[in-house]
C-alpha cells in the first residue's frame, strides 16, 4: 500500500506488479490481487488448436455458415458475459451465483472439446459450493480469465476463416 502518488511511483520504479493508494476498499484490494496473483497452472494449453472440435461445431451447424458464426459470436459473448459476471459474484460474496455463472459456462466448453477450461469451470463450481476463501479462488478465477480470452481469440481466428455464402 502507498500513501500517495509519489510512494506509487516508486513502487512501479522498483518493479513491484500492483499497489493500492491508501485508504482502499475492498473492491481496490480484490481488483489489485486479480491482476497480480499467478495463476495456479500458469501452463495453459499451447495446443489449444487440438483441443478445440471444430468440426463439431461445423457439423452441428450442418454446413450453415451464417448459423455456424452465430454459434461461435454466441459462445464468444457468453463466455465474456460469464467472467464479468463471476467476477461481479465474488465480490459480492454471492457463491450461489458464481456457481450457478461457472455451470451455465461449463456445458458449452465441454462440447467444443476445450476439457482445461472446462474442467476449472467444474473446479470453480465445487469452490463456490463449498463457500471457499475468495483468496482460494483468485488463482482459479484468473485462470479463466486466460483461458476464456485464449478461447475466444482462437474462435475470432475461425470467425475469420469463414467463407459467406
Amino acid at each position: 500500500a502507498a500513501k500517495d502518488l509519489i510512494e506509487q511511483q516508486a513502487c512501479i520504479n522498483a518493479g513491484m506488479k500492483g499497489f493500492l493508494l491508501k485508504p482502499f476498499s475492498e473492491k481496490d484490494l480484490f481488483d489489485t490481487l486479480i491482476s497480480v496473483l499467478p495463476a495456479e497452472n500458469d501452463t495453459i494449453s499451447a495446443n489449444l488448436s487440438q483441443q478445440i472440435n471444430m468440426a463439431e461445431l461445423t457439423r452441428f451447424a450442418n454446413g450453415d455458415k451464417k448459423f455456424l458464426t452465430e454459434m461461435i459470436l454466441l459462445s464468444i459473448n457468453s463466455a465474456e458475459s460469464g467472467i464479468t459476471n463471476i467476477e461481479e459474484a465474488i465480490r459480492n460474496d454471492d457463491w450461489q451465483n458464481v456457481f450457478e455463472c461457472a455451470h451455465k459456462m461449463a456445458a458449452p466448453t465441454k462440447h467444443i472439446g476445450a476439457k482445461h477450461l472446462y474442467n476449472n469451470l467444474k473446479k470453480l463450481e465445487k469452490m463456490a459450493q463449498q463457500t471457499a476463501p475468495r483468496e482460494s479462488i483468485f488463482p482459479v478465477f484468473q485462470e479463466l480469465i486466460k483461458e476464456v480470452t485464449e478461447l475466444n481469440a482462437f474462435l475470432n481466428s475461425h470467425l475469420n476463416e469463414i467463407e459467406p455464402d
